[in-house]
């Protein structure tokens, strides 16, 4: 049923517009199509609670067991659509995995031992000298060339040797360590003003042996671990 219009007249007392029942018998009338009912004048609509099923809701086909309710925005309308269709009847299984399908019992997926992994029953493992060099990350096996800047941040992450020519006065700062990282560090002399030095401002730095030589040609060798967060000791050779 369409909506009912509710003619409130012209004007308070105008006598144009619908009597008090006529306006009550149309909103009775909605009311009972809104929440399902049969309408008839004398029936009671109270204590009926309101639900949506298939009826109250335009949908472009028919409902269907198991269907979900779609919606369009290029039509702006509700579609019943098939998402679920059931068992599980095929697995694709990628590198290093297995898989097999049953359709009257549990799918299964498998991992496959390969090179450098190893599968027990309870647990997967990296083999022995599982881990080539090329599988590491460029924090073990990158060298970084960089420029000599006053301030220069050593990022532990970018690789394992960093190699600059100076002459300045540079302060190394560490960044982005972990706990057992060692880089090396080689600094060219060139003359000039040159010296080095490490930032302390949130690191703590003890050098165990060696210093800086500022001699134009030497070339510095520095060795630096990290045994704590923020903490670490340097060696400086020639």
């Amino acid at each position: 049923m369409a909506s009912q219009n509710l003619n409130v007249g012209t004007a308070a007392n105008s006598n144009n517009g619908d009597t008090l029942r006529e306006a009550f018998i149309k909103v009775k009338k909605m009311f009972a199509e809104v929440y399902g009912q049969t309408y008839s004048e004398q029936g009671d609509l109270s204590g009926v609670t309101f639900e949506i099923d298939e009826d109250r809701i335009k949908a472009s086909n028919s409902a269907v067991d198991g269907y979900v309710l779609t919606y369009n925005s290029s039509t702006g309308g509700f579609t019943w659509k098939e998402e679920f269709d059931g068992d599980i009847t095929s697995i694709v299984a990628g590198n290093g995995l297995t898989g097999t399908s049953l359709e009257t019992d549990d799918a299964t997926l498998n991992v496959v031992g390969g090179t450098g992994i190893t599968v027990n029953a309870d647990d997967v493992q990296i083999s022995d000298n599982g881990v080539a060099y090329a599988q590491l990350d460029e924090r073990y096996t990158d060298a970084v060339a960089f420029t000599a800047a006053t301030d220069y941040d050593v990022n532990f992450n970018s690789g394992t040797v960093f190699t600059t020519t100076s002459s300045i006065a540079m302060d190394l700062n560490f960044t982005n360590e972990e706990i057992g990282d060692v880089k090396t560090i080689i600094v060219t002399d060139s003359g000039g003003t040159s010296s080095l030095t490490f930032d302390t401002g949130t690191n703590t730095v003890t050098t165990l042996n060696g210093t800086y030589d500022a001699t134009a040609g030497a070339v510095n060798f520095i060795q630096v671990i990290c045994t704590a967060s923020n903490t670490f000791f340097v060696t400086i050779s020639q």
